[in-house]
């Protein structure tokens, strides 16, 4: 079986309703916990490595 990385940045994808419109929310385990099929295509670890909306994100997060 493959082992695969999930790297989550926040973003579009990741976003959840607030009280100030769509922020980023869920957690890489949480995005993948929604799509339990895709753990057939390998093991699957989950890292999140920043959440943030990517209208907000500088070229200095870039270099994480």
């Amino acid at each position: 079986m493959k082992n695969l990385c999930w790297l989550a940045t926040g973003g579009t994808i990741a976003s959840r309703p607030s009280e100030n419109g769509l922020v980023p929310g869920f957690t890489a385990q949480e995005m993948l916990d929604l799509l339990p099929q895709l753990k057939a295509y390998g093991n699957i670890d989950c890292y999140d490595i920043m959440q943030l909306d990517s209208t907000n994100l500088q070229p200095k997060d870039w270099q994480y």
